[in-house]
C-alpha cells in the first residue's frame, strides 16, 4: 500500500511559511524586512534584542510578519528594472552628485575611457546587490573633505511601482532594493572560472535564511553584552546567622511576596537606628571603646578591693581611737 504525498509537501515556500509563523517575533519581523528590502541596521538589532527579552517575559509586542501567500508569491518571477543611480558622493574619484540613467526595458550601454569611473559605478552595484565579490568603496583620497561618507540613491521599478532609496555605502549593507539582482563583470567572471566558489544561484528562501543567521548572531552578541552589565542581586547570608528564624522568611521571598504594612512605615526612631548602625559596625571603634571600658572596670575594681581591705582591717575600737586623735588635733 502506498501513500500519496501532497504536492504542497514539496513546496519549499509553503513549508517555509508554515515554519515561520511558529518562530519568535523578532525573526518574523526580520524576515518581513528582508523580503520587503528594508534595512536591518544596528538600531534594529537593539530593537530585536528588546523583543527577545520582552517575549520571554510574555509581554505584548508589535511586529511585522508575512503571510504564507506572500511567501509563496516570492517564487514567481518579478519584473524589476533599475532606472537610475544618482546623488553619488565620495565614491572613489567619481564626481560629486553624478548619476546614471537606465532604460526601463532593453539594454543600456555605459562606455568611456579608462579612468572615466566605470569601475566606481560597478563597485556601487556590487555593494548594493550583496555580491560575494564586492570591492571596498573609499572616499576620494585626492579631496581634503572631512566627515564625508560614500552614499548614493537608487531608483527602480518593481512590478510597475517606482521605489527610490538612499544608502550609506560606508556600512555593510545587509539588504537593499537591489538584493535580488546579480552583478557580473570581468573580475567576477574570472573568479568563477579560475577559483573555487559558492554556487552562483540559490533559492531566495536560502538567501533569507543566510541573512537571518547573521542577524541572529548579532542579536546574541548584543544580549550577551547586556547580560555582562547586569548586577548580581543574589542575597548572601552569613553562616553565623543562617539558622536565625528571620532567615527562613528571607529565603522564601520571591516576586510575589508582600512586605507587611508596618515594615513600610519609617519613623524618626528608625532613622536614628539606621544612622547608628554604621557606628556600631565599625569594628575598630568598637574595639577601642571596649578597651576603654575594660580599663575603667579594672581601675574601679582595684579601688573597691582597697576599700574592702581597709574596711576589713578597721574595727570599731580602732575607729574610735582615730576619731579621738583627730579631735585632739583640732583642739590644739
Amino acid at each position: 500500500m502506498t501513500k500519496k504525498v501532497s504536492d504542497n509537501t514539496n513546496d519549499a515556500y509553503e513549508q517555509f511559511g508554515k515554519w515561520l509563523i511558529k518562530q519568535p517575533f523578532w525573526l518574523q519581523d526580520a524576515t518581513y524586512r528582508i523580503y520587503t528590502g528594508k534595512t536591518i541596521d544596528e538600531k534594529q538589532i537593539d530593537r530585536y534584542a528588546d523583543m527577545c527579552i520582552d517575549q520571554h517575559r510574555q509581554q505584548d509586542l508589535q511586529y511585522e510578519h508575512l503571510s504564507v501567500e506572500t511567501i509563496r508569491a516570492e517564487k514567481e518571477n518579478k519584473n524589476i528594472s533599475v532606472l537610475s543611480l544618482s546623488e553619488i558622493k565620495s565614491v572613489n574619484a567619481l564626481a560629486e552628485d553624478t548619476s546614471l540613467e537606465f532604460s526601463e526595458s532593453g539594454v543600456t550601454v555605459i562606455y568611456g575611457l579608462n579612468g572615466a569611473g566605470k569601475s566606481g559605478y560597478m563597485r556601487i552595484f556590487k555593494e548594493l546587490s550583496g555580491s560575494p565579490y564586492e570591492e571596498a568603496i573609499q572616499p576620494n583620497v585626492y579631496k581634503k573633505t572631512k566627515g564625508s561618507t560614500p552614499s548614493c540613491k537608487v531608483r527602480i521599478k518593481n512590478e510597475g511601482k517606482e521605489i527610490e532609496e538612499a544608502y550609506d555605502l560606508s556600512k555593510g549593507i545587509q539588504s537593499s532594493i537591489l538584493s535580488a539582482c546579480d552583478v557580473f563583470d570581468t573580475r567576477i567572471s574570472n573568479a568563477y572560472i579560475t577559483s573555487s566558489n559558492k554556487v552562483s544561484y540559490q533559492p531566495f528562501i536560502f538567501t533569507v535564511l543566510s541573512k537571518l543567521a547573521i542577524v541572529a548572531d548579532k542579536i546574541s552578541k548584543r544580549i550577551d553584552e547586556r547580560e555582562s552589565h547586569v548586577l548580581d542581586r543574589t542575597i548572601t547570608i552569613p553562616n553565623d546567622i543562617k539558622n536565625h528564624k528571620c532567615m527562613s522568611w528571607l529565603k522564601e521571598i520571591n516576586k510575589d511576596s508582600k512586605v507587611p504594612e508596618d515594615f513600610i512605615e519609617w519613623t524618626e526612631d528608625d532613622q536614628k537606628q539606621l544612622e547608628e548602625i554604621p557606628r556600631l559596625l565599625d569594628r575598630e571603634k568598637v574595639k577601642q571603646q571596649v578597651e576603654i571600658i575594660e580599663s575603667r572596670v579594672k581601675l574601679i575594681t582595684q579601688v573597691l578591693r582597697d576599700l574592702e581591705e581597709a574596711n576589713r582591717k578597721q574595727d570599731a575600737a580602732s575607729l574610735g581611737k582615730m576619731v579621738s586623735a583627730w579631735s585632739e588635733t583640732k583642739e590644739k
